[in-house]
């Protein structure tokens, strides 16, 4: 499980990264985070969760 979380938060910061200079800053993080969860593998069983509750994942911070 926790590969599983580390493999999200890596993907939200490489995303983020990637997209830096190519969106607003203001919706940075959201759109890094949509790009995460559209690309996770559908072997992830949190996959259906983080989906369902997307709006509430946008507000956690990403801290650590």
């Amino acid at each position: 499980m926790i590969v599983r979380v580390v493999w999200i938060v890596d993907a939200i910061r490489r995303n983020e990264r990637a997209l830096k200079g190519k969106v607003d800053d203001g919706i940075l993080l959201e759109t890094a985070i949509d790009r995460t969860l559209d690309s996770m593998p559908d072997s992830f069983l949190i996959k259906p969760f983080l989906e369902q509750h997307r709006a509430e994942v946008k507000n956690m911070p990403l801290t650590a």
